[in-house]
């Protein structure tokens, strides 16, 4: 029987552009854009379906064509989205981003408002089959004070997507129940400057130029806050990984780097597959960077190409 998981989070549209040589601020820059489907959950959702879970996804769409779009093609992706709401009146909520010629993220904008919504999803019917799943995933397009509601009736692992620096913080409460948390390194600072002092964030004798022991010492505040597997990206540089007893890091994978956006969504959804495999924190990290890797290489914020033997092949590669 397949690993089962309930995802929780938001859905949207994606429009990306990139320019097809250097980025000039102030100006109309040549170059391609797409539009996709997205949304951190949604995503998550999806590369886990392709990994070969078993999937319930839970989130509010508009009214509008957009939103239909998204519910047909999560239907026809095998995800179930009974638990969904529609709300009358509302758009599809957009991500609009645009990205260097390397891949790499400019700027972009989010206009989520529809996640006000969410609320109305959380029902005795989505908390019993949480409990019912071997994971629950929850991103920050939740609000705060539904993740402190979801949670305390959560009986199963949860693993948390930090999803931007303006949303980190709304796990404040919830640390101490999060058993996988992935914010990236600046997400990390955030919440962390939140959470202690500036003593205790940056003692004397730290240096913040040294990438791997602000990631080291950011996961011993979150390790101290509760959270039993901190894996914190590290773009390039790879993923550091830390459960208090293990930690190191795990090299980027990427073989080719044609789009960033979806990266993280997709080293989280890797890493949990290795943890429904039974693997080690490390070999989670391994998981999730492979995942990542295969990501890195599509123009698609979830890689058509994402599947168990890919993801093996990858992992074999980088065997360690």
């Amino acid at each position: 029987m397949s690993d089962s998981v309930v995802v929780v989070g938001g859905a949207n549209i994606d429009i990306t552009a990139a320019p097809y040589s250097g980025f000039k601020e102030h100006d109309s820059n040549p170059g391609h854009s797409t539009i996709s489907f997205g949304g951190v959950g949604r995503n998550i959702a999806e590369n886990l379906s392709r990994l070969g879970c078993k999937v319930r996804f839970v989130s509010v769409f508009g009214d509008d064509s957009f939103s239909r779009a998204l519910t047909d093609d999560l239907e026809n992706k095998g995800i179930d989205i009974s638990l969904c709401k529609t709300i009358r009146g509302q758009s599809c909520s957009k991500y609009v981003c645009i990205n260097s010629d390397k891949g790499e993220l400019i700027a972009a904008i989010n206009d989520m408002s529809l996640y006000d919504h969410m609320d109305t999803v959380i029902t005795p019917e989505t908390i019993e089959a949480m409990n019912e799943a071997d994971m629950v995933v929850l991103d920050a397009n939740t609000t705060q004070d539904l993740l402190e509601r979801i949670v305390p009736d959560c009986r199963v692992p949860i693993a948390f997507d930090a999803v931007s620096i303006s949303k980190v913080f709304r796990c404040r409460n919830i640390l101490d129940k999060l058993f996988i948390f992935k914010p990236n390194l600046y997400e990390a600072e955030e919440l962390c400057r939140k959470l202690e002092s500036s003593e205790t964030l940056y003692p004397q004798d730290f240096d913040i130029s040294d990438t791997i022991g602000t990631a080291t010492h950011y996961a011993s505040i979150l390790l101290g806050h509760g959270v039993r597997n901190v894996m914190i990206s590290l773009g390039s540089e790879g993923v550091y990984y830390d459960n208090g007893t293990e930690r190191g890091i795990i090299p980027s994978m990427a073989y080719e780097v044609i789009n960033t956006s979806g990266c993280g969504d997709t080293f989280l959804s890797g890493t949990i597959k290795g943890y429904l495999n039974g693997g080690s924190i490390k070999d989670m990290a391994r998981y999730g960077s492979a995942a990542a890797a295969i990501c890195a290489a599509s123009e698609d914020t979830v890689a058509p190409g994402l599947s168990p033997e890919k993801l093996f092949e990858i992992l074999d590669r980088h065997s360690m």
